[in-house]
């Protein structure tokens, strides 16, 4: 069986706590207005960003996720995966 990609990674401790997890943002050209209220945030020694938007965070497969939460959790942070509601 093919495991669904429906979960999100959100941070719960230390500065980055409530935002979830998305790519390394690079820093380029940013035309939402949301977005640029409240730009994403490199985290230290992951390869990760924090977006405080859902929308702008991974979708993870249930072991995927436990591995980025291993990551952050060496990195210094807690964190939980949040499922979401499949339409």
């Amino acid at each position: 069986m093919i495991e669904p990609i429906d979960h999100k990674v959100q941070i719960t401790t230390g500065e980055h706590a409530g935002r979830y997890i998305g790519p390394k943002f690079g820093g380029g050209l940013v035309t939402n207005p949301e977005m640029r209220a409240d730009m994403p945030r490199r985290i230290e020694r992951t390869k990760y960003s924090s977006h405080s938007q859902v929308r702008g965070a991974t979708t993870f497969t249930k072991t995927a996720a436990a591995a980025v939460q291993q990551e952050l959790q060496q990195a210094g942070y807690a964190s939980e995966a949040v499922q979401e509601k499949l339409s």
